[in-house]
């Protein structure tokens, strides 16, 4: 049984006392997201700061776009590497220092393209309408650590393993989002800061139920371990 309540749990008992380098991990990131969404908010500021920044033939829907392509393939990259990170974390929590998280940027070509491939997808779907989006975005949201446990497998591959993965838990997995909602909004209030120690305490509570969704897609036998193990 998909065990919302025991993956938090166990993700609290391993952060316990064990802070420093998932803080570490949760600050890299922010402070990398909160560089790259500047640039946009200058975007954003009005037509003055682009129309000295940009000659007037560059249509500013393309430098929109060129700027999202890059920010999406920065922010697998991190995913990726937060991701790898956690997962070696949750199998020993006396890891010192940052190496599995810089293992995981080293990936970035893998991770870049995850993104990209990602949220093509989930924009897809969204086109639709709003709620297969949603759906889908439960469906694929494995695929990452499918790909840094598994790094012989392709993005392409790993999308469909987890969406094999999550057949059946999507209803599980979105009820454990929204089981964080409160959590969020209290992380926001103190000028974000309370995401530093919220992240971690996400990121490994969905590593608890990666781990689940893969020994039960193994146990059920709709996968097999040779499925992680062979590329496309």
């Amino acid at each position: 049984m998909f065990d919302r309540i025991h993956f938090k749990k166990a993700a609290r008992t391993q952060l316990a006392g064990h802070w420093k380098y998932p803080l570490l991990v949760s600050l890299i990131m922010l402070l990398l997201c909160a560089c790259f969404g500047l640039p946009e908010l200058l975007l954003t500021d009005g037509d003055e700061f682009v129309s000295y920044s940009v000659t007037t033939a560059v249509d500013i829907e393309f430098v929109y776009f060129i700027f999202n392509i890059i920010s999406i393939g920065i922010f697998g990259i991190l995913i990726l590497a937060a991701t790898n990170f956690f997962l070696e974390f949750s199998r020993n929590r006396e890891i010192q220092g940052l190496n599995s998280f810089f293992e995981g940027v080293g990936m970035w070509f893998r991770g870049m393209l995850a993104g990209l491939w990602y949220w093509l997808w989930i924009i897809l779907w969204g086109l639709l309408f709003i709620i297969p989006g949603i759906v889908k975005m439960f469906s694929y949201s494995m695929m990452f650590f499918i790909l840094a446990e598994h790094p012989g497998v392709s993005v392409r591959k790993a999308m469909r393993l987890s969406r094999i993965m999550t057949h059946g838990y999507k209803g599980d997995l979105f009820v454990m989002q929204v089981s964080f909602i409160g959590w969020i909004i209290l992380a926001a209030i103190p000028c974000g800061i309370g995401f530093l120690w919220l992240l971690p305490y996400m990121q490994l509570s969905y590593t608890h139920a990666y781990r689940f969704l893969k020994t039960q897609a193994l146990t059920a036998g709709v996968l097999r371990m040779s499925d992680f193990e062979e590329s496309e």
